[in-house]
């Protein structure tokens, strides 16, 4: 009975403490800052105590959730833009939190310099204290005192604003009319910061929330009339969602498809990076014995949209006593689907752009070795030679962010017999 009561006791607890932390305004604890001899077990006891002080006043963001928005942050700023500043605000930005806090120590002999430095959407705040021949022990007191100290202070500034306002009418209705002002560039302030959000989360259900909470606010109309435009467009995938997809087309590509034996090594595909597009990519190994159609992976669901691009090299021969095929990549035909059409992708100096594609359904290549469709299988039994070709399919739209890609492939393969062929 006794360990029931103590068990019920910690749970009404916690339960309290969670319901508490609903209503606070949420915070991100940056990673520690220091110089001189601080060692790594101390700073992490102390960002420990900095987190554990500042439970009472704000909901922390799991550090899951912030490093993760951390490592969007340096894949979307240039590295001229990357600051810890700049890096900072823009990972608030994704998290939609206004209040950031930092713990900075400065050790010298015995002496520990700590600042507190609390930064939200109007200013920043800082709270420092030297510390002489102080533990560790020592130092989360300081830390815990620094942070009471910090927060008290503001809010009595605020107790302070509210009891002068008390002193007479006018002082009452000139604070009112100031905190109309301040509450409504507050509101501005977050109806801009969701909005920059909506970049990392676009979708039309998003879209539609923003347009209902603000559409009685005038400084809101801009943002409105574009989100309006946006509805019922595709939506820009969030870079988290263009990683992962980028991360399955690099599983999909540590082999060569199409190949069992003596194969060519696949091409080193670069990191993911924020600028980069690719749908789809495969290398492809197509053998001239092969009847009729080799298969890619690569399907297309919307023909108006995409383009490919191939490049390739090899030989063939269409009997055992010819001569090599001077231009086998010439044969190269494809169909889309199921579809009876074939066409010529037209490579020329071993590249190929198809610019509108007549059909969806899965790419589909073969070597041409037929006057009259569909061709004996016997034409094919004598052939051989291979051609080994690299496809891969992008949004016409967004052409400039595949030769990203494209530029960063060639510069990691730069002997590759298909890369070199590669000229942007």
């Amino acid at each position: 009975m006794k360990y029931f009561l103590l068990l019920s006791f910690i749970f009404i607890i916690a339960i309290t403490k969670i319901t508490a932390q609903v209503d606070l305004p949420q915070a991100i604890i940056v990673p520690t800052g220091s110089l001189g001899q601080v060692s790594e077990i101390r700073k992490k006891i102390l960002e420990k105590t900095l987190e554990s002080s500042l439970d009472d006043y704000f909901a922390i963001v799991p550090k899951d959730l912030f490093e993760e928005a951390q490592e969007k942050a340096f894949e979307e700023l240039d590295y001229e833009e990357c600051t810890e500043e700049q890096c900072i605000v823009l990972i608030k930005e994704m998290l939609q939190v206004e209040n950031s806090f930092q713990l900075v120590l400065m050790a010298e002999g015995d002496d520990t310099y700590i600042s507190i430095n609390w930064n939200d959407l109007d200013r920043k705040r800082v709270q420092e204290e030297i510390c002489e021949k102080c533990d560790t022990k020592k130092l989360r007191e300081s830390i815990s005192l620094l942070v009471n100290t910090l927060v008290i202070n503001e809010q009595n500034k605020l107790n302070q604003i509210l009891t002068n306002q008390n002193s007479s009418d006018e002082l009452i209705n000139q604070e009112v009319e100031t905190r109309k002002g301040e509450k409504d560039e507050l509101n501005k302030n977050s109806m801009l910061r969701e909005y920059r959000a909506l970049s990392f989360n676009s979708s039309n259900e998003n879209y539609e929330k923003f347009i209902k909470k603000y559409q009685n606010s005038d400084f809101a109309k801009d943002q409105i009339i574009e989100l309006q435009s946006r509805i019922n467009k595709p939506a820009k995938k969030n870079i988290f969602t263009r990683r992962k997809e980028y991360e399955s087309i690099l599983i999909d590509n540590k082999k060569i498809h199409g190949c069992s034996w003596f194969c060519d090594d696949p091409l080193k595909l670069p990191k993911f990076q924020g600028n980069f597009h690719i749908v789809k990519y495969k290398r492809i190994q197509v053998s001239a014995s092969d009847y009729p159609w080799t298969s890619t992976g690569i399907v297309v669901d919307d023909n108006s949209k995409y383009r490919i691009k191939m490049f390739g090299n090899g030989e063939a021969r269409s009997c055992k006593s010819c001569k090599n095929n001077r231009n086998p990549l010439g044969r190269i035909r494809y169909r889309l689907g199921d579809s009876e059409s074939r066409f010529n992708p037209r490579f020329v100096n071993g590249k190929s752009t198809i610019l509108n594609l007549n059909n969806n359904g899965e790419l589909q290549i073969t070597y041409k070795d037929w006057g009259k469709w569909p061709p004996p299988k016997k034409n094919y039994q004598d052939n051989s030679g291979e051609m080994l070709i690299d496809i891969f399919m992008y949004e016409k739209q967004r052409e400039n962010e595949f030769f990203n890609f494209l530029k960063e492939l060639k510069k990691l393969n730069i002997e590759d017999e298909n890369m070199i062929k590669v000229n942007l």
